[in-house]
């Protein structure tokens, strides 16, 4: 589900975030980058996650970087940073500018 934000959009996923969602997922965060030029991602609401979700964020993020657009968390969700710790996603310093995945974000990335 895609809210309107009054300075971009905000994605809340919720329910399972198993591979069997990937598409939905997937169709989701496209859908949400292209409309706006700042988007929020709300996993709270998510019971489970699998690493094809990281990956989607990743690819998000990476788009959003070369559309001049941002993505940030609202807030991952526990599911979300358990699978990140467990994965190797989580990481002291980040991939690049705003890596969602740090744990201490880049000065100036907007996160």
């Amino acid at each position: 589900m895609v809210q309107a934000e009054q300075t971009g959009s905000f994605l809340v996923l919720s329910g399972p975030g198993t591979v069997d969602r990937a598409r939905e997922f997937r169709d989701a965060l496209a859908v949400a980058l292209a409309t706006s030029p700042r988007l929020r991602l709300d996993f709270a609401g998510l019971s489970e996650a699998h690493v094809s979700l990281l990956q989607l964020v990743c690819a998000t993020h990476r788009a959003a970087l070369a559309a001049g657009k941002t993505v940030a968390w609202a807030d991952p969700g526990p599911a979300v940073e358990i699978l990140a710790d467990e994965a190797g996603f989580s990481r002291g310093q980040g991939c690049g500018a705003g890596c969602l995945w740090s744990r201490e974000p880049l000065p100036g990335s907007g996160c």
